[in-house]
């Protein structure tokens, strides 16, 4: 039996993470919160703004903003939306730490950073933190990938879910990742999605992705 990838991409979700995905999670949990009074509200969402890491309290503060929005709470979309923008600009990710509390939905939340603020800003964040800490890049490497689903092509069951570089993010700091890549990984060569399947060490193939595809972007978009 043969396999198909499905590509997940921003916010759509994988077939296999609606049962834990943290969107679908604080989705439901904010539909609850959609009736409180005022006061429960705020209360709500302050709690919400101290849930750690940035991608919990950030999705979850992102649905309570869309919920309220909805239901024409104005003054608490507002509220909301504030504090999921604080939850994601205060996220530095210049600790190894930071990546691995956050590693399951690290694409997901530098999205969202990058759309309240900048790609430039997020890319500078980036770059900053592996030039305090150039070992930063195997966890970048993982935190940055998005997700693919593996299902058989017969009966579409899943049979497995593995990171994937099928495009660099605008806010992606290529140009450092790669220098990295070429110290830390020097017999890792360039891989297009097929090529890098057959690598079994899954950083490699990462790497082996991210490095074919920065062969393919101009100049100023690897070098600002």
């Amino acid at each position: 039996m043969g396999d198909r990838h499905l590509k997940s991409h921003e916010d759509r979700d994988t077939l296999g993470f609606l049962a834990v995905d943290i969107n679908a999670t604080a989705s439901l949990a904010a539909g609850v919160a959609r009736n409180a009074d005022d006061a429960i509200a705020r209360r709500l969402i302050a709690e919400a703004a101290q849930q750690v890491p940035a991608a919990i309290a950030a999705v979850l503060l992102r649905n309570l903003a869309k919920i309220y929005h909805k239901a024409g709470r104005g003054d608490l979309h507002d509220d909301a939306k504030h504090e999921a923008i604080a939850a994601l600009v205060a996220e530095s990710w210049n600790s190894g730490q930071a990546w691995v509390d956050n590693e399951m939905c690290g694409r997901q939340v530098l999205d969202l950073t990058a759309s309240v603020t900048s790609d430039d800003e997020v890319r500078r964040t980036l770059e900053s933190a592996l030039r305090g800490d150039a070992q930063l890049v195997g966890p970048m490497l993982l935190g940055c990938a998005s997700w693919i689903e593996t299902r058989d092509i017969d009966d579409w069951s899943t049979t497995g879910l593995k990171r994937n570089y099928e495009e660099l993010p605008d806010w992606f700091p290529t140009t450092n990742v790669v220098a990295q890549i070429e110290v830390q990984y020097p017999d890792v060569a360039p891989a297009d999605e097929w090529q890098a399947d057959r690598i079994p060490d899954e950083l490699h193939r990462l790497a082996s992705q991210v490095l074919h595809l920065a062969q393919s972007l101009p100049e100023r978009a690897t070098h600002g």
